[in-house]
């Protein structure tokens, strides 16, 4: 996995972190004469307003540029861009891509980047990005999942406030929110148990197994082990097993938690229709909904914890900026990196985008707008994990939870196969 970088490149490389955390004179040297492009998946308008606004103080940002690209192509035209000589100067990736542009990227050594600095510099959930070899993007945002629940709804059965446990959820919230006619489901509780109309599911489940212990993958060796089917230390419980008993357990008509199916919209349609309590999404999605319908009378909530648990814990997906090996400035790109994720441009950034910070400065203080409060706190608490190729991972994740909610497998060897088959990604 390590990666060969040049000499010179990696002491250009510390130089521009070594400055921006000792506060040397490195602002003053004009890294940015060449232009600096930035290729990402994300909305541009996010990046424009923010490099436009520090353009205001730093008139050399006039130079840098940010290009939306499609996620299905971006892989085949950085590798285009490279044989024709005209890589981007940065990436932004997640935890989703970084694994597919690791051979691309440079690692940023320990020895000018240092694992105190980052560990004190971004929450854990960031960690994500270190390496064995170095640190292969500035975190900057993370977009935590979040409980959206229906005010009307709730009021109508006179609850006043969204579960904050799943001992509650199961003891109050399903039976009386729920709305059964002969087994047909006309008012879901919370959209859980399926995929595909289940718009998160494989995150859904990647934060139940978190919550039960699990880190998903885990870095030995310069090679990556799969471990949510394995027992954590303390627990007899088997994360990856909990987690799909749990999950499938809502879509299972034998279950007095039955309150979900494949035969209803998708989640996000049915919450913005009036017609689901309760979903697990993306801070993002947000303004979403309230774009599908503006009277819908709904709120964001942090995601439930188990009752028993010690730590609380949630799940995000995580952005960086990387540097890819062919950047003809990388320099001038990681001193732009560093500025972009730096308070106020991150906040910017945060704010245009429906997500949060990934700097611990940055979430320090508590924004006074209330959904965004909602989002900050939940990015304190989320982790991530190393995912090999989305696309893939998605499908695995499909069939495991098809396998059983149709009864055609156990849990504990649905597991299994799924972590056979995330394997086989790496």
């Amino acid at each position: 996995m390590a990666l060969l970088v040049g000499f010179g490149v990696v002491a250009l490389l510390g130089l521009v972190v070594f400055s921006t955390y000792k506060g040397s004179d490195t602002a003053e040297q004009d890294m940015l004469a060449s232009g600096i492009t930035i290729w990402g998946t994300l909305p541009a308008d996010a990046f424009t307003k923010t490099i436009y606004d520090v353009t205001r103080t730093d008139p050399r940002f006039q130079s840098v540029s940010y290009l939306q690209k499609n996620p299905a192509t971006v892989d085949r035209e950085l590798l285009e861009a490279i044989a024709d000589g005209v890589s981007p100067d940065l990436l932004v990736i997640s935890n989703e891509t970084l694994y597919q542009f690791m051979p691309r990227l440079y690692a940023i050594p320990y020895a000018s980047f240092s694992k105190r600095t980052f560990l004190d510099t971004y929450i854990d959930g960031a960690e994500v990005f270190m390496k064995t070899d170095g640190i292969y993007g500035i975190p900057f945002i993370v977009d935590p999942l979040v409980l959206y629940w229906n005010r009307d709804l709730f009021a109508t059965v006179n609850l006043t406030q969204p579960p904050t446990t799943y001992e509650d959820l199961l003891r109050t919230y399903i039976e009386r929110l729920r709305i059964l006619e002969n087994n047909t489901i006309t008012q879901a509780t919370i959209a859980l148990g399926e995929h595909n109309n289940v718009t998160n599911a494989k995150q859904i489940f990647a934060l139940f197994a978190i919550q039960s212990g699990s880190d998903m993958v885990r870095e030995e060796n310069n090679q990556f082990r799969v471990t949510f089917a394995e027992q954590v230390e303390g627990s007899s419980a088997i994360p990856g097993v909990a987690a799909a008993q749990f999950y499938t357990a809502f879509a299972d008509p034998q279950s007095v938690y039955y309150t979900w199916n494949r035969t209803l919209p998708d989640d996000i349609s049915l919450f913005s229709a009036n017609g689901l309590a309760m979903r697990i999404g993306f801070g993002s999605e947000f303004a979403t909904i309230r774009d599908r319908n503006p009277n819908l009378n709904f709120d964001i909530a942090p995601i439930p914890q188990n009752a028993s648990a010690s730590v609380r814990r949630g799940y995000g997906t995580y952005y960086a900026f990387a540097v890819p090996q062919h950047a003809k400035n990388p320099a001038g790109s990681l001193f732009v990196a560093q500025t972009l994720a730096s308070a106020g441009a991150v906040e910017t950034i945060a704010t245009q985008l429906g997500v949060a910070p990934a700097a611990r400065s940055a979430l320090a203080a508590v924004p006074e707008n209330p959904i965004d409060s909602v989002r900050y706190s939940a990015a304190i608490i989320a982790r991530t994990w190393l995912d090999p190729k989305p696309t893939e991972s998605n499908a695995v994740f499909r069939d495991m939870i098809e396998s059983i909610t149709a009864g055609r497998a156990q849990a504990g060897s649905a597991v299994n196969n799924a972590v056979q088959r995330i394997r086989n990604l790496f």
